[in-house]
């Protein structure tokens, strides 16, 4: 007959196990739905960083100093001024300067910008349904907030 000690210590290991078990099928899934749609962007060529700076621009209505964005882009980019430099030349993007403190970096989007991730929403929403949609809305809503949780580390 197992002791408490050993009963908690079996628990623990089985634990640790399914966590890492988690842990790999969210890797695995995460890759399996970001390679279509980066699929998706590449047709448009755009990148997945890019998509979410035309995302995070439309979303507000007047523009936004470019620390802003890259604080809420869903990845963190080490090069957050060539990403700019990329959209600026796609001319989806406008860059200004401050006039009173010419550290002060602004961006906005182009109309270019705008009609172009306007365009993308329906394809990437059935991309979505695609990938997700069978698991109904029940399950996406409880899968939302498990991850949410494992995220965050609040109920």
């Amino acid at each position: 007959m197992k002791t408490q000690k050993q009963a908690g210590r079996s628990h623990d290991r089985s634990l640790e196990k399914l966590a890492q078990e988690v842990y790999l099928s969210l890797f695995r899934t995460h890759e399996a739905l970001l390679f279509e749609f980066k699929l998706l962007l590449k047709e448009q060529g755009l990148s997945d960083p890019q998509y979410n700076v035309l995302r995070i621009l439309r979303g507000n209505a007047k523009r936004l100093q470019v620390y802003r964005v890259a604080e809420l882009m869903l990845t963190r980019e080490p090069d957050i001024t060539r990403l700019f430099d990329r959209l600026v030349r796609a001319e989806l993007v406008e860059r200004t300067r401050s006039e009173a403190d010419r550290r002060v970096v602004w961006v906005s989007l182009t109309t270019r910008g705008r009609e172009l991730v306007d365009r993308l929403d329906r394809p990437v929403m059935t991309l979505h349904r695609k990938q997700l949609g069978r698991l109904g809305v029940r399950k996406l809503r409880l899968l939302s907030e498990l991850l949410e949780e494992a995220r965050t580390g609040e109920k």
